[in-house]
């Protein structure tokens, strides 16, 4: 087993899981009739990507301008076809050294923008739904915190939605982390400790990554393949859905819509795609396979 050499966490709170489970036809968690993988909406083509490099803005003005620290948002990293979106936030406190955490939200096909918006980054919704505010027990408070939309399709991220299993997202996962780690602007993390935080259909999807790292880094270690080692020392699941179940009810009947802030902000961050809090396609790619429910 690959999990035992992890320090494991399990059982945060977890307070927009059940939001990040589609109602498919009235059930909760169900299938839909999907029998094809369409591409995501893209809002405009007009920019241009380089497979296998970083397109990024920084300091946009967004979430960021109101922490302490003067963080970096970056956005698509190209994986050929793909461009899953991430938001970087560096640590508040002594960023060269500090852990680097990756948060995933669950679904399958829910934004991590859900994580960052709404849960633990360094900005937070506010009740009339249009605007942030600090946050200041922002996870960044102690770590480099990177969230990304994935699996492509997922929140911001477009391409060709052709992942539907956790394996399958495991490995662009890992492609775009050799990526984002080899850029010059990020280069520096290589060798901090490496961390997975995840939740709801992270109880899936934090396994398989963690599995997928370690089994690449024995692997360039034996020589048989070639890229970088992943430090990876803590995977975290939090309200994690390990069987098709729904384990609990949402804990806030209320919560501010965090769609329309992230919709208005998407111009300044170069968004390329509509964001959606789940995408249903991703989340069919999924059920159509078992992979949601195995």
């Amino acid at each position: 087993m690959l999990l035992p050499y992890l320090s494991l966490v399990i059982g945060l709170p977890a307070v927009a899981a059940i939001g990040q489970v589609p109602i498919i036809e009235g059930v909760v968690g169900g299938v839909s009739n999907l029998t094809h993988a369409p591409e995501s909406e893209v809002l405009s083509a007009a920019v241009v990507t380089t497979p296998g490099k970083l397109r990024v803005v920084e300091n946009s003005g967004v979430c960021e301008h109101l922490a302490s620290a003067s963080p970096t948002i970056a956005i698509d990293g190209v994986i050929e076809t793909l461009n899953p979106r991430f938001w970087f936030f560096a640590s508040r406190k002594n960023p060269d050294t500090a852990p680097l955490a990756l948060w995933f939200n669950g679904g399958p096909g829910s934004s991590s923008m859900i994580g960052l918006i709404q849960e633990h980054g360094p900005c937070r919704i506010k009740n009339d739904s249009s605007s942030v505010t600090l946050n200041p027990y922002s996870w960044n408070n102690e770590a480099n915190v990177l969230y990304i939309d994935q699996p492509v399709g997922v929140g911001f991220s477009h391409g060709d939605l052709k992942v539907s299993t956790s394996k399958q997202a495991a490995a662009d996962v890992w492609t775009f982390l050799q990526i984002f780690l080899k850029d010059s602007r990020f280069s520096k993390y290589q060798a901090n400790n490496l961390a997975i935080w995840t939740e709801s259909y992270g109880g899936h999807y934090g396994p398989a990554f963690s599995a997928y790292i370690l089994a690449q880094n024995a692997a360039i270690a034996a020589g048989t393949l070639q890229g970088l080692p992943l430090n990876l020392k803590v995977l975290g699941i939090g309200n994690g859905l390990t069987v098709y179940y729904v384990p609990a009810m949402n804990p806030d009947p209320y919560p501010a819509d965090i769609s329309n802030y992230l919709k208005s902000v998407a111009s300044k961050i170069g968004a390329e795609a509509t964001w959606q809090i789940t995408n249903r396609n991703v989340y069919s790619n999924f059920a159509s396979t078992g992979g949601y429910k195995v």
